[in-house]
């Protein structure tokens, strides 16, 4: 069962030495785009899936959507799944997806939201809104 789900926005995704990851450029609720139409060289989101460590989701569903468009989606079955590693009983389990854009063709203003799907269940993500930056509220 899926407690909550987290996205992350940014920049870049990097794989560091220690198997640590650095999110390049992270955004919270807006990107400011010069113009519109415009052309992201690249855009990543991150989801994370909360869930109860003694009853993992059997199957997850993640689709990523440009406006109304899909433009990622992925489905792990249970051999699919991570595995909760060391965790100890008083930490739940997560499941993290990556996903990187390059390049994100951006004809309007719009959001990249994130919605998940686990064994029937349905979890939204919040939004990256993408605005012209001349249209921006200070």
């Amino acid at each position: 069962m899926i407690h909550s789900i987290f996205t992350l926005y940014s920049d870049d995704i990097r794989q560091e030495v220690g198997n640590k990851l650095t999110y390049v450029g992270t955004y919270t609720g807006s990107m400011h785009v010069t113009k519109i139409p415009s052309t992201l060289s690249k855009i990543c989101a991150t989801v994370f899936c909360v869930h109860d460590k003694d009853q993992p989701p059997k199957e997850i569903g993640i689709e990523v959507f440009l406006g109304d468009d899909t433009i990622a989606n992925a489905t792990f079955s249970p051999e699919e799944m991570p595995t909760n590693g060391n965790a100890t009983n008083d930490h739940p389990g997560v499941i993290q997806a990556n996903f990187v854009f390059s390049p994100l063709e951006i004809s309007e203003p719009k959001a990249i939201r994130v919605k998940v799907n686990a064994d029937g269940e349905v979890h939204y993500g919040l939004p990256l809104n993408i605005i012209q930056a001349d249209q921006a509220k200070p």
